[in-house]
């Protein structure tokens, strides 16, 4: 069975709640967090996946704290696991990251998970003081980082970005933290294959997400790792049917992102609801998540 994720990125922020209390009793898998530190009115920076190099969404849309975010929602979740799609980790220092995470982790076992990926924004590395260039040389580093920081050993590390010996940091998860990683280009493919957990992004079509699923197998076999225990988390085009869904399986998903607000009845895209535009109503986004458990009940993997 299939597990289910909802993204709530351009989600007014006090619709949060309500929308996390529903998909916790609905058997939902999670909620996935987006994340960018701020907007700025002019960019240098070209953004990657739209044809004229600007994003789509305007400066008025809220990107609330990942990580103060999930910890109010898992307070008042009792199962429902929380993600972030994607942390541009190496615009943070890693020693606030991994304490962060770690200490959501620690206080709800087993229902957070770290989407990681390099970012596209300029600004959000030179504002911070983080190098900008040498962005995904210091994520890889920083995964190994984190991950030895999570132990709750004392621990010491020797790259050539982040160098340490003699360092605990506690609280300290009970079981480790999956490491998502996301992106299209050939680095980040390899390092979801060579250091992560699982991959996580957007299927736009099934010829893409062949060739995408395909990638991801060839290089997990490069690095000698089974393709059985490594997770897809995709968003895909809109799901009709339960017929649909096995599709994907097939393709090697293992989890679907899905906005069931930003979809109709039939499963057809309809206008998102961009910060700028028309506003969504609780109503309509808990009556949506409703709807779409109840029609692909048979799909969703048992919580």
């Amino acid at each position: 069975m299939m597990r289910f994720w909802t993204s709530m990125v351009y989600a007014p922020v006090e619709h949060y709640l309500p929308v996390a209390e529903a998909l916790d009793e609905l058997g939902y898998e999670g909620l996935l967090l987006a994340d960018h530190l701020f907007s700025v009115r002019e960019t240098a920076s070209r953004y990657p996946y739209s044809e004229d190099g600007t994003p789509p969404w305007p400066g008025a849309v809220p990107f609330p704290d990942i990580w103060v975010t999930a910890a109010a929602l898992a307070a008042r979740t009792r199962r429902l696991r929380f993600g972030s799609s994607v942390c541009v980790a190496p615009a943070r220092d890693v020693f606030s990251l991994a304490k962060q995470v770690g200490t959501l982790a620690a206080l709800a076992p087993d229902r957070v998970a770290l989407g990681v990926g390099v970012g596209w924004m300029r600004e959000e590395y030179d504002l911070t003081g983080q190098a900008f260039g040498n962005r995904g040389r210091r994520l890889d580093e920083m995964i190994d980082v984190m991950r030895a920081l999570w132990s709750g050993d004392w621990t010491e590390y020797h790259g050539h970005h982040y160098d340490f010996a003699g360092v605990r940091m506690l609280p300290a998860p009970a079981s480790p933290v999956p490491l998502w990683c996301g992106g299209y280009s050939e680095p980040a493919l390899r390092r979801a294959a060579a250091l992560c957990d699982g991959w996580i992004g957007v299927f736009p079509d099934a010829d893409r997400g062949r060739r995408i699923a395909a990638a991801l197998r060839e290089r997990l076999e490069e690095h000698g790792r089974d393709p059985e225990g490594f997770r897809i988390v995709a968003s895909v085009p809109a799901l009709g049917s339960v017929e649909d869904v096995e599709e994907w399986t097939e393709l090697g998903v293992t989890d679907i992102i899905v906005q069931p607000w930003a979809v109709s009845a039939r499963g057809d895209s309809t206008e998102r609801h961009v910060g700028g535009g028309e506003a969504l109503d609780l109503s309509t986004m808990v009556s949506a998540v409703e709807s779409f458990a109840a029609r692909l009940a048979p799909a969703f993997r048992d919580a």
